[in-house]
């Protein structure tokens, strides 16, 4: 395939294009000028040659597509020889594919405004592709394209579109690696990582006393001595690096912000691109608990955001079960100091000894001192990423903002060049040396170019005013105070505008929440997770007792006009005092089961959401004992609830009346109630199938997947309920039993479908706490917005978060610990 772009006008997007389409097919199948001619190469020879051979031609059109030259105010594409013309024309003449690709809204140039020989291309199907959507849109060009080439198999076995019939392994291995890439492509764009080109993030060995034996690392065997190797490199090096460490296992350590997430970010995509038969992976070590296997929880990780992998795999495992043991998972581990203090030692055991390659991250302090408290890493050769110089901030902080006139007649500058110029000219001053020492990650410049190269009419002289003072940590503070308000300062196209102060309240809420609760990761199914059990007990009980009774308030006022012919009055008080004590049996009992259920999950400050799918219809539904499973657990939970329920009834009744009902009848009702529970959760276990494996799951898509596998599962319950209803009420018609025959057929189905279903979503599913909690109860409470989830996704969006798989986390730690603000006691480690 052949990439056809003008240089003034698509040059990052025929890039772009390039790295998603080689990833997919392969780079020696696509070309693209500047990547694929070799050095001293004839430019026209190696552009026809290129030309002969292709089968797709993928034609980029930007708004500067048909623009004129400004030198000779000539339309390129007028020109017989120009380029872009002779290669669309060629394509043509051959009768390949062309595929046009509009960026950025671009529209189809109209058939008039192109020479004849030209026309056809305003003929072809076109794909668009944004800047705000790439990662997807770029997707969905391959995808294109996949239609015209055909797919190769990468060494290792992965296919790249996991399309593999006859391995699944090899298939999911595959997918996996496209659904890695995606995410991570689109991370890159929102931290402008590349824009306009990557900060320089540089490091060094580390010193021999925090790391192994070269002699172990090198894997060399005994009596040979072997020379430590040279691993010092910068950004684009770090697949190199890597790969010259014969063990596989290299520790990058840094200080906050050093840029150690964007190195691991851009070794997984430069790794992908490779085309090994390893997928790389970001895990986040500071859920892992070191007494719990590695492997184990990888797997678990993996199915967390990846649920596609919890298809079956070969002896009865899972796929995600079947990589991890095969070694086709490459750990990248980001953040060991984010481990408990006192467990940072037991986890570098436990890695010493996992037998497993991985890159690894973490603060030096941290790093260094469970190193002196224990013993090094087994096998891990350990560098070290050094700061930024002023040399690296004059070439970079000019570049990412608009050109001023400076006082001197055609004279060009930028807003930066008054402080680039007291930082070389003036390097001891007080405020020169305060601010460059600020300015030696990273992060720091990244905030110090959101804050004024972003901004218009912001003088970023202003740092070196609070820099006089001598004190880095004001400067440090007031950059990460401007984070927020600088990114709630424009609207987000297609996005309600958030107000900066109440984004800061918000948000601040956030970062106390997930230091309450231990987490960097902040997870749509824990944000009530900072109330305390007994407060999201009683909330759970509450709302479960509101919806129960006030189904049931409806069903007998209904019962007793309609059915009864009490009169209107009568009925009202009949549903009212049905549903009062209804309710309120039925809040305690909900509230008991959600206290059940948190105590099942132990360790998790929710209830966990569901990550499988529901079958679509037609499919083949396998055999498998997890509806048996399911069945009998519902049985008896159904059976549980309408005991209590009846005997809590039967009590509160006899209390106000002083009359005990039959227990009889409550124990007749409960094995109904139960089999109609085991039923409806059997049946959604029959439905379920694991996601697809190349879905790249993140926080909205999770929470969609659990609102409509609750929505399925309260159409199965209120089904089943009926029918369960309309057997009960012929069977006790029919014999004459004591049941109350039609009527309680109809209380069965209408209450026990409907208020029970209610019930049941509210206090044992995930997306019910999820409502309650994080929808009506926090934002009643001021803690949060009433649109939780699109102020999450908004914060996404503006950098302020970053998504992590299926949870979020702030886009930088140290932000996150500026809005818990001063005081807190961290139970993770601080800064």
């Amino acid at each position: 395939m052949f990439v056809n772009y003008r240089t003034a006008d698509a040059r990052f997007g025929a890039a772009a294009a390039y790295e998603e389409l080689a990833r997919r097919f392969g780079g020696e199948r696509v070309f693209l000028d500047h990547v694929s001619l070799a050095p001293g190469e004839v430019y026209p020879d190696g552009i026809r040659a290129a030309l002969e051979q292709t089968r797709v031609l993928v034609v980029l059109i930007g708004p500067e597509w048909l623009g004129a030259a400004a030198d000779t105010g000539l339309r390129p594409v007028d020109r017989a020889g120009d380029w872009v013309r002779r290669e669309i024309r060629r394509a043509v003449e051959r009768d390949v594919a062309i595929i046009p690709v509009l960026l950025d809204g671009t529209p189809m140039p109209a058939p008039a405004s192109l020479p004849p020989d030209i026309r056809d291309l305003t003929t072809r199907q076109a794909v668009e592709v944004r800047h705000r959507s790439l990662a997807a849109d770029l997707i969905r060009l391959g995808d294109a394209v996949a239609r015209w080439v055909p797919l190769p198999v990468r060494a290792g076995g992965i296919v790249p579109d996991g399309s593999s019939a006859h391995d699944p392994v090899a298939a999911a291995l595959g997918g996996l690696a496209h659904a890695v890439d995606a995410r991570w492509r689109d991370e890159e764009l929102r931290r402008q990582v590349l824009d306009p080109f990557p900060l320089p993030v540089r490091w060094r060995s580390a010193p021999e006393k925090v790391m192994d034996h070269w002699e172990n690392i090198r894997g060399v065997g005994p009596g040979v001595t072997v020379a430590p190797l040279d691993l010092s490199g910068e950004l684009e090096r770090i697949v190199a690096v890597y790969r010259a460490v014969p063990s596989g296992r290299l520790v990058v350590l840094g200080r906050a912000g050093a840029g150690k997430t964007v190195l691991s970010l851009r070794f997984v995509r430069e790794f992908l691109r490779a085309g090994t038969a390893m997928v790389p992976v970001v895990f986040w070590l500071g859920s892992w608990e070191p007494t719990t296997d590695l492997r184990e929880w990888l797997v678990d990780r993996l199915l967390r955001d990846h649920p596609g992998l919890a298809a079956p795999g070969p002896g009865g495992s899972t796929l995600a079960t079947a990589l991890v043991g095969a070694d086709r998972i490459l750990p990248v581990l980001d953040g060991f100091d984010e481990i408990a203090e006192g467990l940072r030692g037991t986890a570098l055991r436990a890695l010493g000894d996992a037998g497993l390659p991985f890159l690894m991250t973490s603060r030096t302090k941290e790093f260094v001192t469970a190193v002196e408290r224990g013993d090094v890493l087994s096998a891990a050769a350990v560098v070290e990423v050094t700061d930024l110089n002023r040399t690296d901030l004059a070439d970079y902080l000019p570049r990412t903002t608009g050109r001023t006139h400076g006082e001197r007649v055609h004279l060009t500058t930028t807003v930066w060049a008054p402080v680039l110029t007291a930082l070389q000219d003036r390097p001891d001053d007080p405020d020169s040396v305060t601010l460059a020492a600020v300015l030696t990650t990273p992060l720091m410049v990244s905030l110090a170019r959101a804050g004024y190269s972003d901004v218009p009419d912001r003088d970023p002289r202003t740092l070196l005013d609070i820099a006089r003072g001598g004190d880095p940590d004001l400067v440090e503070d007031h950059l990460l105070s401007s984070a927020v308000p600088t990114a709630y300062r424009t609207k987000v196209r297609g996005r309600r505008r958030w107000d900066a102060d109440h984004a800061r309240r918000w948000l601040g809420n956030l970062a106390r929440h997930l230091h309450r609760i231990d987490t960097r990761n902040l997870a749509w199914w824990e944000l009530g997770g900072s109330l305390s059990r007994p407060a999201r007990t009683l909330l759970t009980g509450l709302a479960s007792g509101l919806a129960f009774g006030f189904v049931n308030c409806l069903v007998m006022t209904v019962v007793a006009e309609i059915l009864l012919g009490a009169g209107l009055l009568l009925s009202l008080v009949n549903g009212a005092l049905n549903g009062v004590t209804s309710g309120l049996v039925a809040g305690i009992v909900f509230a008991l089961l959600h206290r059940i259920g948190l105590w099942l999950t132990p360790g998790e400050h929710g209830l966990a959401p569901t990550r499988n799918q529901v079958r679509r219809f037609g499919a083949t539904v396998p055999r498998h004992r997890r509806s048996a499973t399911r069945f009998a657990i519902g049985c008896a939970a159904g059976f549980l609830f309408s005991t209590l329920f009846r005997f809590l009834t039967y009590l509160l009744l006899a209390l106000l009346t002083g009359y005990w009902y039959p227990l009889g009848d409550a124990v007749s009702m409960a094995a109904l109630y139960g089999l109609a529970v085991g039923s409806a959760v059997g049946i959604m276990a029959r439905l379920e199938a694991p996601a697809d494996i190349t879905t790249v799951v993140s926080p909205t898509g999770l929470l969609k997947l659990n609102r409509v596998a609750v929505g399925y599962l309260a159409l199965t319950w209120m089904v089943v309920f009926g029918i369960a209803g309309l057997i009960l009420g012929g069977v006790s018609t029919g014999l004459g039993s004591v049941g109350g025959g039609v009527l309680n057929g109809i209380v069965i189905a209408v209450v026990g479908g409907i208020g029970g279903g209610l019930g049941y979503v509210v206090s044992l599913t995930a997306w019910g706490q999820w409502i309650v909690l994080a929808r009506v109860w926090l934002p009643l409470t001021r803690r949060l917005p009433w649109r939780t989830h699109a102020f999450l996704a908004d914060a996404h969006e503006r950098g302020i978060l970053r998504q992590a798989g299926a949870v979020y986390r702030f886009s930088h730690a140290r932000l996150q610990d500026h809005l818990v603000g001063p005081g807190a006691t961290r139970a993770y480690p601080a800064e």
